[in-house]
């Protein structure tokens, strides 16, 4: 049930659920469960009354995580973009809803961008990336980058250049130090 729902939530990002998002659920149940006639209706009343109520996506994942005994996370994830790429799109409002997904599984980003690369997408941009470290750098690490790259961006460096370029400096900047606050918060650097 939860798994129903919470695919069923990845679609409502996008608007109602489409027939097309309604038979990629169904595909799962019918390929790997041997769902028939009856179990796929009921997966339907699934789909109905998720898009009726509405329930809160924390509390879907957290039962989805109890009841599998958090195993599957990484499959939740890959139906979760099998859903969303149904109409070989992905609009932005349905990846912040697959990202809160992965972050609501525990999913590390690394396991995320191998599960995008599966279809064919861009890795995602985590806050490691934007600091040039590795998720096993040390704080001290971490805090390092941070200074480098908040001095490399500081629109002051580059105002000599035209307003173009403080701008384009300040969004670098602005990303560094949201990259570096996220960290700060997961980690307490």
């Amino acid at each position: 049930t939860c798994l129903v729902a919470v695919l069923t939530k990845v679609s409502m990002a996008k608007g109602p659920v489409t027939a097309e998002a309604a038979k990629v659920i169904h595909k799962f149940f019918v390929k790997n469960l041997g769902y028939t006639g009856e179990n796929l209706k009921y997966i339907n009343s699934i789909i109905t009354e998720t898009q009726k109520l509405d329930p809160d996506l924390a509390s879907l994942t957290g039962h989805y995580k109890k009841s599998t005994n958090n195993n599957y996370t990484l499959l939740l994830l890959a139906l979760s973009y099998q859903v969303a790429l149904v109409e070989d799109v992905l609009p932005p409002g349905v990846q912040e809803r697959i990202n809160t997904i992965a972050g609501l599984l525990g999913i590390p980003p690394e396991e995320h961008n191998r599960v995008r690369l599966k279809y064919y997408l861009e890795a995602l941009k985590t806050p490691y990336d934007v600091l040039g470290v590795t998720p096993s750098a040390s704080n001290e690490e971490i805090k390092k980058a941070y200074r480098q790259k908040a001095s490399q961006f500081h629109p002051d460096r580059v105002m000599h250049l035209g307003e173009d370029k403080v701008e384009e400096a300040h969004l670098k900047f602005l990303e560094v130090q949201a990259a570096y606050h996220e960290l700060e918060k997961k980690l307490g650097v």
